[in-house]
């Protein structure tokens, strides 16, 4: 069983805030560009899979810069030698997301850079804040926290604990619905909105993608509840 601590870090400390409850869910933007069911550990798993399929070695875990440029040059470099055989195999052999990082290892010059932009903090909603933050929105909700300051740590009793761990991993959520269809609009507007318990809003929309609907429906607003 897992135990649960409040943490406050010391006086005089920094924060970095996420935008989402995980840091590797918060560059949905980038990811949108080519498989919104995707996460940015898949993008970059992928492109693993393509470096280990076109030179027959593992890329590893590269956490040098440059090395990380010369790794996807390298790859740029092997797919516009090998446009034709690569756009007629490649898309086949493992599926959409690798046809569309295809695409842009062959037509976007400058991928690795591009990515690089599509990643920076500001772009994606990254905050640097302290104390004097505390009423900021952006400290709302389930979101990732890091600092490097000292803590103090107070530990949370089992039942506390477990009603925290419920607010974190399950909260509630109001989501609203409409259709513009005019044969269901008046069964929606009765239905919604609705509300359930997810872990963040992109769980919300992969509830709605995966469900059927044949009813023109789409989710017009999310709320957090608790």
């Amino acid at each position: 069983m897992c135990s649960s601590y409040r943490v406050i870090p010391f006086d005089g400390s920094k924060w970095g805030v996420a935008p989402k409850h995980d840091f590797w869910y918060s560059f949905n933007d980038l990811i949108k560009q080519f498989d919104p069911g995707s996460t940015i550990q898949q993008f970059f798993r992928y492109i693993s899979v393509m470096y280990d399929d076109f030179f027959g070695e593992l890329l590893g875990e590269l956490t040098d810069f440059n090395e990380i440029k010369k790794a996807f040059n390298k790859i740029q470099k092997h797919c516009k030698d090998n446009s034709i055989k690569l756009q007629y195999e490649y898309g086949e052999k493992y599926g959409f997301l690798s046809q569309k990082l295809l695409s842009a290892f062959l037509h976007d010059d400058n991928f690795f850079d591009w990515i690089v932009e599509q990643m920076k903090p500001e772009k994606n909603g990254f905050k640097l804040l302290d104390y004097k933050d505390l009423d900021n929105k952006e400290l709302n909700g389930n979101r990732e926290l890091w600092t490097d300051s000292k803590c103090l740590m107070i530990y949370c009793p089992d039942g506390e604990n477990n009603r925290l761990l419920d607010s974190v991993f399950n909260p509630k959520w109001r989501v609203h619905i409409h259709t513009k269809d005019p044969e269901w609009q008046e069964f929606i507007s009765d239905k919604s909105p609705v509300e359930i318990k997810a872990f963040d809003e992109d769980e919300i929309y992969k509830m709605w993608k995966s469900g059927e609907n044949k009813t023109g429906a789409y989710i017009s607003k999310i709320e957090r509840i608790d």
